[in-house]
């Protein structure tokens, strides 16, 4: 260090230099000008050679996959991944349970016992290319038609999808649903949960659905561009459902922590964060900036305008943060409530509201009006 300390005095600053005095002094350079790929070094596979492996090769650390331009067929999920590499679970009497095997017991039910493969993690990159889905009004035709697109990994693999393009109705589904569990009296639902997902430096055209429970125990959407669009039904441009832990009676399995972050919304309608059940799920809505605008089908009466909505939803929210946000346009308020008693949160969890840039917004209001409400578990700062 006093090597490097001399080139700062003596205004010496080639980077051989500066590089030499930090490696003498026992540190590292791994970034010059911040260039440096994250995922250098890692194996590439196109998608046809992912979804052939019959195991995600040993010591597998980051693996990419170059989609390249997919189109989703209708009525069928995309998938990435296969049901050879990803966990699965299997059952006996608890009574035959080995020593060996009791780290992988995930619940027992009567003097059965379930149990996980818990194959090795590793992170999952699916880096530049597009994702074309079929278009639809209603989000309930998304899911009924099946266009989701879902990962068959291992349990606890890291899922990034970065610099990807999506258009028409994009639904993700992270969680796989296995029918049986192999060996004794089999349930009839096991879901596999991956680790996480991060969808970072992505360009949606119409909307994203993140939907049924647990898809990830931790989602993060990070500088994605949200297009304004009108499909003629609300048009939100993210929207959240059953993000809460599954109780199945043996099992329950792990809600999810939502990040949404730095991300630029152009919408005409409100980012939906809480639906449905929303059990013990964390909520983190930071420096993003909405720019709204009316529908082009709405009045002075609609009054759907907002940039956030919690709606109706089952469970106790483990904690929410709306910090630093920036809203702009023809937009009625910052947050929205579907009714005065629509959340609950959890024994000690808190709900925070801090320093954001309302312009000319409200800052939260009940669903369809313009009313003030603020609930009185918010904490203002």
């Amino acid at each position: 260090m006093k090597n490097f300390i001399k080139l700062l005095l003596t205004g010496v600053f080639s980077i051989t230099a500066v590089s030499a005095a930090f490696l003498s002094s026992g540190c590292n350079i791994t970034k010059i000008n911040g260039n440096e790929d994250p995922y250098k070094g890692a194996p590439v596979y196109t998608l046809e050679e992912f979804n052939a492996l019959e195991a995600i090769p040993e010591g597998t650390k980051t693996l990419v996959v170059d989609i390249d331009d997919i189109t989703a067929t209708e009525g069928s999920y995309f998938v990435i991944g296969n049901k050879n590499m990803a966990d699965f679970h299997t059952s006996k009497k608890t009574a035959d349970v080995t020593e060996e095997e009791q780290p992988y017991v995930i619940g027992t039910n009567g003097d059965i016992s379930y149990m996980n493969t818990n194959k090795a993690g590793f992170t999952l990159v699916i880096k530049d290319g597009s994702y074309t889905a079929p278009k639809y009004s209603d989000p309930n035709q998304v899911n009924n038609n099946k266009t989701a697109l879902c990962f068959y990994v291992p349990d606890a693999t890291d899922i990034i999808i970065d610099n990807v393009t999506f258009t028409g109705s994009v639904a993700f589904s992270c969680q796989w649903q296995q029918i049986h569990a192999a060996g004794y009296n089999p349930e009839s639902v096991f879901p596999h949960t991956v680790k996480s997902l991060t969808l970072r430096k992505c360009i949606f055209s119409d909307g994203g659905i993140f939907q049924n429970g647990g898809f990830a125990k931790s989602l993060t959407i990070d500088e994605c561009y949200f297009n304004g669009f009108d499909n003629g039904n609300n048009s939100n441009p993210i929207w959240f459902i059953n993000s809460g832990s599954q109780d199945l009676g043996w099992y329950k399995g792990s809600a999810c922590k939502l990040t949404v972050k730095n991300n630029t919304f152009k919408a005409t309608r409100p980012i939906k964060v809480a639906e449905q059940s929303a059990e013990n799920v964390i909520i983190n809505i930071e420096y993003n900036t909405f720019e709204m605008s009316r529908l082009s089908t709405d009045t002075d009466d609609t009054k759907k305008n907002d940039a956030i909505i919690f709606s109706l939803a089952t469970g106790s929210l483990a904690g929410v943060s709306v910090k630093n946000n920036t809203v702009s346009g023809d937009v009625l308020a910052l947050i929205a409530f579907a009714s005065e008693t629509c959340v609950n949160m959890a024994e000690n969890a808190s709900f925070k509201i801090i320093g954001n840039t309302l312009s000319s917004a409200k800052l939260s209001v009940l669903w369809k009006t313009d009313t003030a409400f603020i609930p009185n578990f918010a904490v203002l700062y």
